[in-house]
Parts: structure tokens; C-alpha cells; sequence
């Protein structure tokens, strides 16, 4: 079932959207990224990690067989009605840069999920077998001289890294 989701994903015959909706319908744990989730000071990026989190949490406490994992940098605060003690768990992993690359991969080799889905822009080096990622611009590519080097640098290895490694 999860091969013949992946292709139709693939095929672009569904998005990113009803995937993760079918996903959670599968017995499964599923891994989030959370570490743009309910920031104080909210960006696009951050409000989007945030309602769509919220949404795939309010889908899987619907069915009995989906956990849902949410790792971040910090201690990740959601509503009280997407608590679960069984089905939602945190996984705190503290680091002040590369965090995804270095200890969100280390997580991902060591107690990797059945999918992680990264809401933001940054595939883990190391990651499951299944991988969603959503890149929501290639702004840098146009507008060049709002980078810095290395930020233009980071964004450009890290977009062409996800396409190519993202199931």
C-alpha cells in the first residue's frame, strides 16, 4: 500500500496535502520536524510548520494505529486537544546550529520512523526509507545579493539535496 501511495505521489497524481492524509490512515509512525513549530515570532515558514502539524496531529488522533513523533531543538508546545500519551510524542534534541543535519540525522539512523515528513527546508543527511519535505521558494536564486554567501551557498546545496533525496 505505501509503495503504490509513493507513486502516485510521485506521478504528481496526489500532493503533499493528501498524501500525508492517506498516510495516516496506514498503521504507522509518522516523524515530524518540528522545530518551526509555535514560534513567538512566526514567519510564513513558521505558520505554515504550524497548521499543518496541527492538522496532520488532529488526523492521526482519529486513528488508533498512527503515532506521531514531533522533533525539535526545543521543548514543542501544542493545543491541548492534540495531546495524546500514546499517539503523540516529543522528541527533544538539543543543538544550536546544523540541527538538522547533524542531530535530527543521528535520530533518524538510530530510531528512524516509517516516514518523517520536514515542513520546512532541510532534509536530514540520514533519514527513513520515506521522506516529504515541502520547499515553499527558490527566492535565493533570484535575489542573490540578500544572501550572504554561505546562506546563498546553504540554500541552494540543501534545495538540490531535498529534491533529489525526498522519496
Amino acid at each position: 500500500v505505501l509503495a503504490r501511495l509513493w507513486l502516485l505521489f510521485l506521478r504528481e497524481e496526489i500532493g503533499v496535502d493528501m498524501l500525508l492524509w492517506l498516510l495516516i490512515r496506514i498503521r504507522m509512525k509518522i516523524g515530524i520536524d518540528a522545530s518551526r513549530y509555535g514560534h513567538e515570532t512566526a514567519t510564513g515558514v513558521e505558520w505554515y510548520s504550524y497548521h499543518i502539524i496541527n492538522g496532520i496531529l488532529s488526523e492521526a488522533l482519529k486513528h488508533e494505529d498512527t503515532e506521531v513523533i514531533l522533533y525539535s531543538r526545543d521543548e514543542v508546545v501544542i493545543p491541548k486537544e492534540l495531546e495524546h500519551p500514546r499517539k503523540v510524542r516529543r522528541r527533544v534534541l538539543p543543538a544550536k546550529r546544523f540541527w538538522t543535519l547533524f542531530k535530527l540525522s543521528r535520530e533518524m539512523k538510530k530510531n528512524p520512523p516509517d516516514i518523517l515528513f520536514v515542513p520546512s527546508h532541510t532534509l536530514p543527511l540520514k533519514r527513513p526509507r520515506y521522506s516529504v519535505i515541502t520547499i515553499h521558494d527558490t527566492a535565493f536564486k533570484y535575489l542573490r545579493k540578500s544572501y550572504s554567501r554561505f546562506a546563498y551557498w546553504h540554500l541552494n546545496w540543501s534545495t538540490k539535496y531535498a529534491v533529489k533525496h525526498a522519496s
